[in-house]
């Protein structure tokens, strides 16, 4: 298939009263664009990467639980009132009060890496990729939606209504590239600088159900939405028809 270039002429428009235009514009959160993709990995390889995943985040959990049983008051030093509180004791040896407070501290340093990892690393993947699984187990197929961080939006915002969307697109093809290139991950993974959007992909597989949407509506394509009329159009990237290649 032929790289695609950014052009107009590929998008066309979403009927505003359809199905997919009310989910979109129901689980937009201001980002204006998806891009979506659907994964046919197998179950095997899927249970092998949450496996290899959810090993890396018990040890993490494992590490954090024993570091917390094992604090008792090693921070006290530290935190006690008139600055190290070890050189408050009564006949404390400099040298003793000075090796406590280089460890207390490292101890500090080390645990409070230690959250940002949990809060940054671990925590999303268990309310997302592990939560999911647990709700849906291993869908076959899989859909996956992904939306930019909020500091690309704040840059696109900064650069104007044109020129802002041409990065944003620029963008998305970049990401298309990626998916194409980790087609057989199959652990649902966000492609830096964009993340996956869990909670629509839920929201997917519940319009799936009910026989609202179809999984196979999220092929391989770019959805975005005008900021002034709030409709939707769609590059479907998967069929590889690009008006620049005709």
């Amino acid at each position: 298939m032929p790289r695609p270039t950014l052009q107009d002429a590929n998008f066309r428009p979403v009927p505003r009263d359809s199905p997919i235009s009310t989910f979109l514009s129901r689980q937009d959160t201001g980002a204006r664009i998806f891009v979506t993709n659907v994964d046919r990995t197998s179950t095997k390889q899927k249970l092998k990467a949450i496996g290899i995943n959810s090993a890396i985040h018990t040890v993490i959990i494992a590490i954090a639980v024993w570091r917390i049983m094992s604090s008792g008051g090693k921070y006290l030093p530290i935190l006690l009132p008139g600055g190290m509180g070890l050189m408050d004791k009564p006949g404390a040896k400099v040298s003793q009060s000075m090796t406590e407070f280089f460890w207390t501290s490292v101890n500090i340093l080390i645990d409070s890496a230690l959250a940002i990892l949990l809060s940054k690393f671990t925590w999303p993947y268990v309310s997302g990729m592990l939560y999911t699984r647990l709700l849906w187990g291993f869908q076959q197929p899989e859909v996956v939606f992904r939306v930019p961080q909020d500091w690309m939006r704040t840059d696109w915002a900064k650069l104007g209504p044109v020129n802002g969307r041409q990065k944003r697109l620029q963008h998305s093809l970049s990401i298309l590239d990626k998916e194409k290139e980790d087609a057989q991950s199959g652990d649902m993974h966000a492609l830096d600088p964009w993340y996956t959007d869990y909670d629509t992909m839920r929201a997917a597989y519940e319009a799936a159900r009910s026989g609202e949407i179809p999984l196979g509506s999220w092929e391989l394509s770019v959805w975005e939405r005008d900021p002034e009329t709030l409709e939707w159009s769609v590059w479907e990237v998967w069929r590889g028809d690009y008006r620049n290649n005709r």
